[in-house]
């Protein structure tokens, strides 16, 4: 793959000084020669990182060189014994191949406050966006634009219309994007797939998506309307970049109920539980019925079960619909990334994906229902609803133009 080693400018990198300390001997990599490996770059080094960055890092041609986050290291995360961050990430990146080489230490992977040191890096390939929601398009679309490859975590994005320009962005700059929904490369939930595709339960007349949710799982407006959270500003803590980790978002006191894990549930920052865990069912749903590229056109909730055990033993021929094989999602994406094809939920399908879920909240925020065209990919009839489409970024950051 001598064309990958050219797309990184190995050489002009080294005379930077930027890629020397992530040259490793072949050793620790096993049979995996320089010039297949990919050098990825971590953006984001809270919760989800925990299962993402081993993930990607186990896989033996590739090479994480760089991570990013606006947190030096905290405790708090999702739980409080969490001690998250760029630092202690770091070292646990650089501890996995000190392991590996069977040294005391290794010094290869770097930190960054700013994800942009990452993109500006010639030598890394491929980037996991791993970060709260209102941040994952413009860092997607940049990567794009920075020739990266991206791997991001759902869902998506935290608008219709970010979602939209994720696509544009991706297919105008050809390059790779796998939406981090990983239920489609479990063999299980194919085996389930391709039966419905093949129809061994009849025609679909109606599914229902289950959204896992807890008594602490719900999402806040700004400020909490019953009472719930008191919003009155704290002070930062030291260490953590708050303004940074705002970026686009609307500028806000700092609260610690707004970062780290519960921003999943502050609507500046995220779409609750239905863009959370509706994500992973949803996307299940438009895979088995064969709308990645379409949707609903009406929103309410929505199941999936097997009626009997000559559905669920049933054989798939050869010559009935397949659908693409990946048992996991972190090597489907980084097959993707070396042989330039799709991998097995592309950006066409997370925008779809992350839509309905976006749709839904927006129904459940008027308290009404709502129209949707999936061919113009536009509300219908309904100006206020349309206008919930999109949210204005917090300046200097824009996504107007891809």
């Amino acid at each position: 793959m001598s064309s990958q080693l050219t797309r990184r400018g190995f050489s002009k990198a080294l005379a930077l000084g930027v890629a020397a300390p992530s040259i490793v001997p072949a050793s620790v990599f096993g049979r995996t020669p320089p010039s297949e490996r990919i050098n990825v770059g971590l953006i984001g080094c809270g919760n989800q990182s925990q299962h993402d960055l081993p993930g990607v890092m186990h896989l033996a041609d590739t090479q994480v060189v760089a991570v990013s986050d606006v947190n030096r290291g905290s405790h708090n995360y999702r739980i409080p014994q969490q001690f998250l961050g760029r630092e202690p990430v770091r070292k646990r990146v650089n501890d996995y191949y000190a392991k590996k080489l069977g040294k005391e230490s290794y010094r290869g992977c770097d930190a960054y406050v700013d994800f942009r040191d990452v993109l500006a890096r010639e030598d890394i390939d491929a980037v996991m966006v791993v970060t709260p929601d209102h941040w994952h398009a413009l860092m997607a679309c940049m990567a794009a634009k920075a020739g990266k490859d991206v791997y991001c975590q759902k869902p998506l994005s935290l608008t219709v219309h970010d979602a939209q320009q994720m696509v544009k962005a991706v297919r105008k700059y050809g390059t790779i994007l796998q939406t981090g929904s990983q239920y489609r490369s479990n063999p299980v939930v194919r085996r389930m797939a391709e039966l419905v595709r093949n129809g061994r339960i009849g025609k679909v007349k109606k599914v229902i998506a289950i959204v896992n949710a807890s008594i602490s799982d719900r999402i806040d407006s700004e400020p909490s309307a019953d009472g719930a959270t008191d919003w009155r500003p704290m002070p930062v803590p030291d260490g953590f970049d708050y303004d940074r980790w705002l970026g686009p978002a609307p500028d806000v006191p700092y609260h610690v109920d707004r970062c780290l894990y519960r921003f999943r549930f502050v609507l500046a920052h995220s779409g609750g539980q239905i863009t959370n865990t509706g994500h992973h069912s949803t996307d299940i749903i438009q895979w088995t019925l064969g709308k990645d590229r379409t949707g609903p056109v009406e929103y309410s909730s929505r199941k999936i079960t097997a009626s009997s055990d000559e559905i669920k033993n049933s054989k798939i021929g050869d010559d009935e619909i397949r659908l693409p094989v990946s048992n996991n999602h972190y090597r489907n994406f980084i097959d993707a990334v070396k042989s330039r094809e799709d991998p097995i939920e592309p950006v066409e399908a997370g925008y779809r994906t992350v839509s309905i879920c976006l749709l839904g909240n927006i129904a459940m925020q008027l308290d009404r229902k709502i129209k949707w065209d999936p061919a113009k990919e536009r509300i219908i009839d309904d100006p206020e609803a349309s206008a919930m489409l999109r949210r204005p970024y917090r300046a200097p950051w824009s996504l107007d133009e891809v």
